[in-house]
């Protein structure tokens, strides 16, 4: 019985192992609002990217924490959302140039973490967040992102997106998932507002976590795997 009691114990000290998860980044803008601030600071930073109609890169500027169409808005939230949130929105008040021609102005509102071993030993490293997005024009789009990048931004390795659409608040997530070979790249997460001819792209968030987490089907197999070496373990003695 006691050989079995330790079988347990190995087990369970196995998965809490497994599914120990960090939280890099928090922000449910109550603190930041209630402090009197109008805008989104670090470790927010922003990206601001111009094309031309045919997706030639012609200017913007990355990173910049002082940078803004981002602000911290009351009267937004529900029930799960408190007094504060999160905006995002085209710079409509930048040079006016950037809205001739047709032009794309991209702006973004992103998190990064240089990864390390630790990081990403649990395989996974997401973003939750609620979002809504009241108002969208015709030559618009809102979207949820994570990247990895290697360790001098030269190169983006990868990129998951997430199209966000919907009035009502509601919840989705991005993910990167690693094999281990990524320590000293970059991962970012966040959120991207794309406009032309001064098209509305509102877009409001609250609840953002970003934290490394073990993949579910990891830690179900070792959960079976555990319960497979007891069950073994008990008919051997019966």
């Amino acid at each position: 019985m006691k050989k079995v009691l330790s079988l347990m114990l190995a087990g369970i000290a196995l998965l809490a192992n497994q599914s120990h998860s960090v939280t890099f980044f928090a922000d449910n803008f109550e603190a930041s609002g209630a402090g009197g601030a109008t805008k989104l600071g670090a470790p927010w930073t922003m990206n601001k990217e111009v094309f031309t109609s045919q997706g030639v890169y012609v200017g913007g500027y990355y990173p910049n924490s002082t940078f803004g169409p981002n602000a911290i808005v009351t009267g937004q939230g529900g029930t799960e959302q408190g007094t504060y949130s999160g905006k995002l929105y085209p710079d409509f008040d930048g040079w006016w140039g950037d809205w001739t021609d047709n032009k794309l102005v991209k702006t973004s509102l992103l998190f990064n973490k240089t990864l390390t071993a630790e990081d990403i030993a649990p395989g996974v490293i997401q973003m939750d967040f609620n979002f809504k997005t009241p108002a969208i024009g015709a030559n618009a789009s809102v979207v949820a992102f994570a990247k990895l990048l290697n360790s001098d931004f030269s190169q983006t390795w990868y990129t998951q997106t997430v199209s966000l659409t919907g009035s009502d608040w509601s919840s989705a997530a991005t993910k990167l998932v690693f094999d281990g070979s990524q320590v000293g790249a970059n991962a970012q997460f966040g959120f991207t507002v794309s406009s032309s001819n001064y098209q509305a792209a509102d877009l409001y968030i609250d609840n953002v976590t970003i934290s490394n987490v073990p993949e579910p089907s990891t830690v179900s197999l070792l959960g079976f795997g555990v319960a497979g070496l007891i069950a073994t373990r008990l008919r051997r003695r019966s």
